[in-house]
């Protein structure tokens, strides 16, 4: 049985999230972090980080960054197990927690595997848009789903 978890609250999985946050970096098109450079990071109010352990294994982890509109972000150690729409589950509903409308992700064009998932979540695909990481430009798509009502 999987538990969820608040990464900030169980440090003890840290290395563990960072060795599989780290695996992910070209698809999430970020640079590979350190412990220390994770421990400020989880200090920071605009990011809610849930986890799935199971066993004393780190699963996966979906990341809602509130200080970008809702931007939503998942990895799991092993992909094709479902993991990862248990992950989109757990942070939508942290999203409406969170007085949250609408989630949204930014999917490269590559990862078919992840745009699969946020679509058999329910994810609209919007549009392809470009990013620049590193002086490269990426294609990704731009994908959202509502998670609120508006009043």
């Amino acid at each position: 049985m999987e538990d969820v978890i608040d990464l900030r609250d169980h440090p003890v999985y840290l290395e563990q999230y960072i060795e599989q946050r780290n695996r992910y970096s070209d698809l999430l098109l970020t640079r590979t972090v350190s412990r220390e450079q994770t421990e400020k990071w989880l200090r920071e109010d605009g990011v809610v980080v849930r986890c799935l352990v199971d066993g004393g294994t780190l699963e996966g982890t979906v990341i809602l960054y509130l200080d970008r509109g809702g931007e939503v972000a998942f990895f799991a150690r092993q992909p094709g197990r479902g993991v990862g729409p248990r992950l989109l589950g757990i942070i939508e509903e942290s999203g409406r927690e969170k007085g949250l409308i609408r989630v949204w992700a930014w999917v490269l064009c590559v990862n078919e595997r992840a745009r699969r998932v946020f679509q058999k979540c329910g994810y609209s695909e919007i549009g392809v848009t470009e990013r620049v990481h590193v002086g490269m430009i990426y294609k990704g798509f731009f994908m959202t789903k509502p998670v609120g009502q508006v009043d």
